[in-house]
């Protein structure tokens, strides 16, 4: 694949299992590397507040952190928009205009036992700065 240069990537529930923030904005500046001058990055990932962001929350004991360490040994990160837009910035990458960052909210009931859990995604298309 060296060399190869793509007219889109999509990264889904990705950059959310990258341990940490220095990591994210590499592996984005390498995705940067091999979309063609007018491809896109189109990023689906977990936003805040997410249901699992509070069980996560309470389990870790903390209230400072959109990064938590799973049972299963993997990372999960909540992104919000800001936080999208300034690892894409120092990635060289930008949103495009025509799709903005946006939110998807789902809600989830366990009819079994009545209990509502409100699953949020954050949507994102970016390309290489101009």
């Amino acid at each position: 694949m060296k060399g190869k240069m793509y007219d889109a990537i999509f990264l889904v529930f990705v950059l959310s299992a990258i341990p940490t923030v220095h990591k994210m904005v590499e592996t984005l500046e390498q995705l940067c590397s091999v979309l063609k001058p007018e491809g896109v990055l189109f990023i689906r990932d977990y936003a805040f507040p997410d249901h699992n962001f509070f069980r996560f929350q309470e389990k870790n004991n903390t209230d400072n952190t959109l990064f938590f360490l799973k049972g299963d040994g993997t990372t999960q990160f909540f992104f919000d928009k800001e936080v999208l837009h300034k690892l894409a910035d120092k990635a060289g990458m930008e949103e495009t205009p025509e799709y903005p960052v946006t939110y998807h909210c789902n809600r989830i009931e366990n009819r079994k036992n009545g209990k509502r859990m409100d699953k949020v995604f954050v949507n994102g298309t970016f390309r290489r700065k101009r």
